[in-house]
């Protein structure tokens, strides 16, 4: 028996009980986006939303887009583009006629499978990159920080307060609070750093620039790379030394003297430092013991929270000093992670085999992290 090609229902009339296809209009000929004359009656359209299908095949938003310039739906928040099949399918659904009439569709060629390569966290979300260049993220979206299913070619991240910013190929940025605009003065730029403070780009020939801010740039050069935070931010020189950008009047003054740093991060009143000898220096407020970090050995990564630290051991371990109230700080069971990053108050890893890890307050859904693996 014949099947529907837009709802796969086996009938053999010519018109589909189940969606409405007509067989026998010809839809490529007469594409037409109107109601239908019997449409689909009110039980089986509620079992068919119950079942999941006006929802985005890819990460489940019930909020589509329909772009008339291509006659397809399409995702806001991940950025999916539907196929005309699926596109039909949710047309009938709605009780309108199907804009395609398409063929048994040709088997595409096998694709390398979706990869998580970075992921970074902000006060309250937690941005990844993907390796096909797109970017999701969860959490507190309140200033929509989390819009950024619309973005591709993306080669880097950085999550920050209220803002998520992408480092595009061509050596631009993109950012969510500052949608459709562009800084000139943000070109070449091969690494980059989001936080309250602002957000840093660090140009090809070691300058800085703070797009769509007031900070001057004139004395800084040499940058290999920066760490924002709420009144802070800093950066590490070629020469391994703390170069220093805002809110001098906060900085530890021993800080200003370290010496052979890889990285720096900056927390919300204390700051670390890794060295080449994988051994984290850090100085600032120690309420919460974020600074016991004299310990620490063969470290490779290093991040901070607001009042938190994050060390990556070469082992694939995790450590961490800090506030424990809310488990934050709650990693050392973690194994296989090739990559870290921490939240105002949350932590998350990236794992070998392509998973994420996330311990910490999850009070605006920052910690679902298993929502952003790709599946099969």
């Amino acid at each position: 028996m014949p099947t529907c090609p837009i709802c796969n229902t086996h009938t053999a009339l010519s018109i589909c009980p189940e969606c409405g296809f007509d067989r026998t209009r010809d839809y490529e000929r007469f594409p037409t986006f109107g109601p239908l004359g019997a449409g689909i009656d009110a039980r089986s359209r509620r079992q068919r939303e119950r079942g999941g299908l006006m929802r985005c095949s890819k990460c489940g938003c019930a909020e589509l887009h329909f772009r008339f310039a291509d006659r397809n739906f399409s995702c806001p928040r991940c950025g999916h583009l539907f196929t005309p099949r699926e596109t039909d399918t949710l047309l009938a659904i709605m009780g309108c006629e199907p804009l395609h009439h398409q063929g048994k569709p040709a088997a595409a060629p096998a694709a390398e499978k979706r990869r998580i390569t970075a992921v970074s966290a902000g006060y309250a979300h937690t941005a990844v990159l993907y390796s096909d260049g797109t970017v999701r993220a969860i959490g507190l979206n309140r200033s929509g920080q989390c819009d950024t299913g619309h973005w591709r070619g993306i080669t880097a991240i950085a999550a920050g307060y209220d803002t998520t910013v992408g480092l595009k190929e061509d050596g631009t940025i993109v950012s969510t609070r500052h949608i459709g605009s562009r800084d000139l003065s943000c070109t070449n730029v091969t690494s980059i750093a989001s936080g309250a403070a602002g957000i840093v780009c660090v140009r090809r020939d070691g300058t800085v620039a703070f797009p769509w801010s007031d900070i001057s740039a004139r004395d800084w050069y040499g940058i290999r790379s920066a760490s924002a935070s709420w009144s802070m931010v800093l950066g590490v020189k070629t020469d391994g030394t703390v170069a220093v950008f805002s809110g001098e009047e906060e900085l530890p003054s021993r800080v200003r003297n370290w010496l052979n740093l890889q990285s720096v991060a900056v927390g919300f009143g204390h700051v670390a430092g890794l060295r080449r000898t994988g051994i984290v220096v850090s100085d600032g407020d120690n309420t919460f013991e974020q600074c016991r970090t004299d310990s620490w050995k063969d470290i490779t990564a290093i991040a901070a929270g607001d009042n938190h630290t994050v060390g990556l051991r070469s082992d694939g371990t995790v450590v961490a000093a800090g506030v424990h109230g809310d488990g934050r700080c709650n990693v050392r069971h973690w194994r296989n992670v090739t990559a870290i990053t921490a939240g105002g108050s949350h932590t998350v890893a990236l794992c070998a085999d392509g998973t994420l890890l996330a311990a910490g307050s999850n009070r605006e859904g920052q910690c679902a992290v298993s929502r952003l693996i790709p599946r099969s």
